[in-house]
């Protein structure tokens, strides 16, 4: 972004373009993956059945969605595909499981075993995630951010988060949102928090989803979020 100058160091709405909120689902659907649970791994585990969200966010998995890049009619152990609720109400539903993962606390595979070659064993990992989208245009979000940032790109997402507490910081450029609309583009600031305390200040998702490539696929539209530490000069 030529030009481009830090935004002002402070906390304030952010909105998140279709490709970020797509790397932070991606995200957030590893640490719902009952491996990382079982490990103690995930800011996720333990919390089945908690608030972990605003109502304005729900996410599921979709292994058989027929607009789904990653469909397939069975998982990497020949385990049926399905749609798994994982976080909706703003309450953690559902962890995603293997055969494994399933055997080792009583539970049924949601058909999410994935395997990278045939000379690999299945792990857990999401299919086709999904955000439900709201009913607000781009311009509906930036209108109700008012004043903040507008993220479309964000840098060493993976190394920039804490698996176990879900803690980040990372790079970020985009544009600043003024009286509701977009002005100058911003680069080389960060945005921080923590992965539950940013989806339960998540409020609203906008109506336009399109699907990401992300360990998997990923379909999201962009979200809006009612606060998040921004720091640039």
């Amino acid at each position: 972004m030529i030009g481009a100058g830090k935004p002002k160091s402070r906390s304030c709405p952010v909105v998140l373009d279709e490709t970020v909120a797509a790397s932070f689902a991606g995200l957030i659907g590893g640490g719902l993956g009952a491996k990382a649970v079982q490990r103690g791994r995930s800011p996720f585990a333990g919390r089945l059945e908690e608030e972990v969200a605003s109502e304005a966010f729900a996410l599921h998995d979709d292994g058989r969605d027929p607009e789904g890049p990653a469909s397939a009619p069975f998982d990497a152990e020949g385990v049926p595909r399905r749609r798994t609720a994982l976080i909706e109400g703003g309450r953690l539903r559902s962890y995603l499981f293997d055969t494994y993962t399933a055997n080792r606390e009583g539970a049924t595979s949601t058909g999410s075993a994935s395997r990278s070659g045939y000379r690999s064993l299945p792990s857990v990992s999401p299919s086709n995630l999904v955000v439900a989208p709201g009913s607000l245009s781009l311009e509906g979000l930036l209108a109700a951010a008012g004043e903040g940032v507008y993220v479309t790109d964000v840098a060493g997402l993976h190394s920039g988060v804490n698996p176990v507490t879900g803690v980040f910081s990372v790079g970020a450029s985009g544009r600043i949102i003024r009286d509701g609309a977009l002005a100058e583009p911003v680069r080389e600031f960060t945005i921080a928090g923590e992965l539950v305390s940013m989806l339960g200040a998540v409020k609203a998702a906008g109506a336009e989803a399109r699907w990401v490539p992300f360990g998997g696929s990923v379909s999201t539209p962009p979200l809006l979020i009612a606060e998040m530490a921004i720091s640039g000069s």
